[in-house]
């Protein structure tokens, strides 16, 4: 599992190693050592996870590590089970390391393995006003917990923070919930999250409307209205904005692979359409967002989109030439990107096939 293409050249995310464990600590450290500038003190900032944990995380594959240029880890996520649901237990990345998106990337991770493993949600402690932590959070998609969802080994929790002298009253539980079909987006500040889920029937109108409103033509309506009347890997989910109407669409098919030897499971993501009136607010993203997994639980290996160079790198994409896969048709290279949702599923390349309807477009 890598996450390369949306971090600096030499970074990557990946599951972590025995021999990682002697230089986590430290990065714990470091990254304690900022909450000086929040106005927090005690003997707690100078608290790192126990190695028992480290190593019970590593051997159930829920420690991940940030790698810099040198091959050494500059940063760590451990996730483990709390009330039965996954939990990230701890988050640090060097202060020399900061900002280049390796938290985001470790998050990513942390709710691969959460899915993998049928978890639900992902639950974490934070504290609420320090812009690293629960902001930082609430952008990925994390949401406060309310009282009443807070299970008996999450409140254990609290409780030993108190008994370790953290101030619980700037902390706060957080959970993003990761059922396939259903996602809160990540959105600018002030504005209201769309809800994403699968599409149901009923929807095929307003969806037809959103994307020949999007594309100032008909061409995509009727491609979505082909794929979803001819492929039975035909996935759509819909975003909806506060009153229930529907904003945004994004559909899912399967592609073959022309190469040699057994292919993965590998779907397109295309068309993505979004009202003219709600473009620019996240609903795009919160579909792709919850797309993926989406995908993920219908067995596919690889996710391919041809679109925008700045954009799709954003969600994990990497080139698709880069990995010697090519689109049938003529296409920029820049513009034609690959997802790995199963570790070294990309192994083969080969010539990329999207569904019939797609010649008709």
């Amino acid at each position: 599992m890598t996450q390369g293409s949306s971090l600096p050249a030499g970074y990557r995310v990946r599951p972590a190693r025995e021999d990682d464990l002697a230089r986590l600590p430290e990065i714990e450290r470091a990254a304690g050592r900022l909450f000086a500038g929040a106005g927090l003190t005690g003997p707690y900032l100078a608290d790192v996870s126990d190695v028992g944990d480290l190593r019970a995380g590593l051997a159930a594959g829920a420690l991940f590590v940030a790698e810099g240029p040198d091959g050494a880890p500059v940063g760590f996520a451990l996730a483990g089970r709390v009330d039965a649901e996954g939990y990230l237990h701890e988050l640090d990345v060097h202060p020399d390391h900061g900002r280049r998106g390796l938290g985001a990337a470790l998050v990513a991770a942390v709710l691969r393995w959460a899915r993998s493993a049928g978890h639900r949600r992902v639950a974490l402690r934070t504290f609420r006003d320090v812009p690293w932590n629960a902001p930082f959070y609430g952008r990925l998609g994390f949401r406060a917990l309310a009282p009443e969802a807070i299970g008996p080994e999450l409140r254990g929790l609290e409780r030993s923070e108190v008994a370790r002298g953290l101030p619980v009253e700037r902390r706060l539980a957080m959970a993003r919930a990761l059922e396939p079909g259903e996602a809160a987006a990540e959105m600018r500040p002030g504005a209201a999250p769309p809800l994403v889920r699968l599409e149901r029937p009923g929807d095929e109108r307003a969806v037809d409307r959103i994307h020949a409103a999007a594309f100032g033509r008909r061409g995509e309506a009727e491609l979505v209205s082909a794929l979803r009347r001819e492929e039975p890997s035909y996935l759509g989910l819909v975003a909806t904005d506060g009153a229930g109407a529907l904003v945004g669409h994004v559909a899912f098919s399967a592609v073959s692979l022309d190469a040699a030897g057994p292919q993965p499971s590998a779907l397109g993501l295309a068309p993505l359409a979004v009202l003219p009136a709600a473009q620019n607010t996240g609903v795009g993203g919160a579909l792709v967002r919850a797309g993926l997994p989406a995908c993920a639980a219908r067995g596919a290996a690889l996710v391919f989109v041809l679109g925008h160079a700045s954009y799709y790198p954003r969600f994990g994409f990497r080139p698709a030439f880069d990995l010697g896969f090519y689109y049938a048709r003529p296409a920029p290279e820049p513009s034609f990107f690959v997802l790995e949702l199963q570790p070294g599923a990309a192994h083969a390349g080969g010539r990329v096939r999207y569904a019939a309807a797609f010649d008709r477009l």
